[in-house]
């Protein structure tokens, strides 16, 4: 049986409309994470993006541009976890322009496959991202996309771009998403509002995940290089932003021996530690000329 207590605490006064849920579950079993678009966890990351975060698609005729992009921390750990990028330019014929949604390897995002008209003529698949109102839930049992989305994306005069625009113009909407740390999903969402007025433009409000039952830290000095879970029991992962051609992990006892070693391979790696005793080791990552030490703890 499972009981929850909500209380909801409007904050419309302040800069944004935030509702607090808080809730006490009594159940016989284990309940799979979840998290309701909008509403933040007394134990969840919440983080206001003050002030509200403008990226704007700069379509001039012949003129090209570069975009915009704003990274965002999901979990507050000073790694960045994924970046909207606004794209525009120009060219003879047209221009073209959008916004996507770039997740790193560890985060995907609530969408699905949207079929769309293209130019010149036809019909092109991509996946849009899920557009989500104030109370819609997001959890395991949602379709997610491991690999960039999209919230709108026109074409004049390229050929292989759709022509999608769900998110303009509709206010304030949330994007889902859910994060791998160690064996936990983490879910979390993202407040937007998109619309048009001259160049398309997105606005970044807030975003909210919970907070796992494991970890993900990033070695000391060095928030491109994420090691998980933490603490681990048998297998740890090793996963480096930019990856050398040539890196290897090692685990040392506390005496400097090395106890285990793997090579790098891509820009992660997966070490069994189950014949390793419990307790407190090194952990050095080699990534080219670079070697990173960090603490590792083995329950």
């Amino acid at each position: 049986m499972r009981y929850r207590i909500d209380l909801l605490l409007d904050r419309r006064d302040l800069r944004r409309q935030v509702l607090l849920l808080v809730h006490v579950v009594f159940a016989q079993a284990s309940v799979g994470q979840s998290i309701v678009a909008g509403m933040v966890g007394i134990d969840d990351h919440y983080v206001d993006v003050a002030p509200d975060t403008l990226l704007s698609e700069l379509n001039v005729h012949l003129t090209p541009y570069p975009g915009e992009q704003f990274q965002i921390d999901l979990d507050s750990d000073g790694v960045y976890d994924a970046r909207f990028v606004t794209f525009g330019g120009g060219g003879l014929g047209g221009g073209t322009g959008g916004c996507m949604l770039q997740p790193e390897p560890w985060v995907s995002i609530m969408a699905h496959p949207d079929t769309s008209n293209g130019c010149c003529p036809g019909q092109y698949i991509a996946p849009l991202a899920d557009t989500l109102r104030t109370g819609d839930t997001i959890s395991a049992a949602d379709s997610f996309i491991q690999d960039q989305v999209y919230l709108w994306s026109e074409s004049y005069g390229w050929a292989a771009a759709p022509i999608i625009n769900d998110w303009l113009g509709i206010g304030e909407h949330f994007i889902g998403l859910g994060m791998l740390v160690g064996m936990d999903t983490l879910y979390g969402w993202i407040r937007v509002n998109a619309y048009e007025q001259g160049p398309r433009t997105v606005i970044v409000m807030d975003h909210a995940i919970n907070q796992g039952t494991v970890s993900i830290r990033p070695i000391d000095g060095a928030p491109e290089v994420r090691v998980f879970p933490v603490p681990v029991a048998d297998l740890v992962t090793v996963h480096v932003a930019t990856a050398s051609s040539t890196g290897s992990v090692r685990v040392l006892d506390l005496h400097s021996r090395t106890v285990l070693r793997a090579p790098m391979i891509g820009s992660r790696t997966t070490i069994d530690l189950s014949g390793l005793e419990a307790g407190a080791y090194f952990l050095s990552v080699q990534n080219g000329e670079r070697t990173l030490v960090g603490r590792l703890i083995k329950e």
